[in-house]
């Protein structure tokens, strides 16, 4: 499980065409609205059509990433241990101010609040992500957990026109937590959303690339109902004997190939910083580091590497508006 409050990357040891077809009109009419008036970026005028393809980093990485990658990155996570972030959220608005769709993951279940803090959601914000107690298997039975995400399902889909074709909501569940131990997605899957998500990590323990069509055979597999299928935070490590960066990145492209091919994929964001400290690996310590430029030493550094970078610049680049 990954997330990320204002500076901090946490992870578990061990993202075109978002808009479904109940408000793509309305909300493609409600996006030239907001072009005409100034308020659209151009990366969100069309429709956001194909797949979505992003990243996630801490807000403290953020420069470097819009830098690196200019008007490339679609969407990013934004995270809150607790209630949803303040609209006024400086990540919300630097991720608005670069014409990228923040994608809000909050935990604390309160369907009231949830309500309010939607209907406050400012007239000027073109798109918003959402989804509530992300990777939460561990944390709760699965009963609890369909409850829950039903209940704020209920809440988007009662909000007004203006709001509701600004929004999309749906469960994302964690392909370790699921494959790893032999379970299955739809024991927590609500069935409800305008998206179906996963989290998707490969194993750093394993130390080796899996084939990717083997890798992603289970969620490819899965009978979502129609829902489109997002890989909210996908990442692998450099592995110790990938010593130029290659091995991951040509792993990268296989991965992209098949989602670009596969289309019930619509959005797929990699996890672009650290983790959290897992076990003792060899070769690898206890630290996580899904940066795309770097390879970690257990020496205690990093050594720069660029061709996973450019695998995934490439990737975004084909597929951008």
């Amino acid at each position: 499980m990954a997330s990320i409050t204002q500076g901090a990357a946490r992870h578990h040891p061990s993202r075109r065409r978002p808009m479904t077809r109940p408000h793509h009109r309305a909300a493609v009419a409600a996006g030239i609205s907001l072009l005409c008036a100034g308020l659209l970026h151009p990366a969100l005028a069309a429709g956001r059509k194909g797949l979505s393809v992003g990243m996630t980093m801490t807000s403290a990485e953020y420069a470097d990433r819009f830098e690196r990658y200019p008007g490339l990155i679609d969407s990013v996570r934004v995270f809150s241990a607790g209630a949803p972030p303040a609209w006024t959220d400086s990540r919300i608005l630097q991720l608005k101010a670069q014409g990228i769709v923040p994608f809000i993951s909050h935990k604390t279940y309160d369907p009231n609040a949830f309500k309010a803090w939607l209907l406050a959601m400012p007239a000027d914000l073109p798109m918003v992500y959402l989804a509530h107690c992300h990777e939460c298997e561990a944390d709760m039975p699965a009963s609890t957990y369909v409850e829950h995400q039903r209940s704020y399902w209920n809440v988007v889909q009662a909000l007004p026109a203006s709001i509701r074709q600004r929004v999309k909501y749906g469960p994302i569940q964690t392909k370790q937590w699921t494959e790893n131990y032999g379970r299955s997605y739809a024991t927590y899957d609500p069935g409800i959303g305008d998206f179906w998500g996963v989290d998707a990590y490969v194993n750093t323990w394993g130390l080796v690339y899996p084939d990717a069509s083997t890798w992603l055979s289970q969620i490819r597999a899965y009978a979502t109902g129609g829902r489109p299928k997002w890989l909210p935070e996908l990442g692998v490590i450099c592995m110790p004997d990938d010593a130029d960066d290659s091995a991951r990145a040509a792993w990268i492209e296989s991965v992209a190939a098949i989602l670009e091919a596969d289309r019930s994929f619509k959005l797929v964001l990699w996890w672009d910083t650290l983790g959290t400290p897992g076990g003792e690996v060899d070769g690898v310590g206890t630290v996580r580091n899904f940066r795309l430029s770097e390879k970690y030493t257990t020496a205690g550094g990093t050594v720069p590497v660029k061709p996973s970078k450019q695998a995934w610049r490439r990737f975004m680049r084909r597929n951008a508006p």
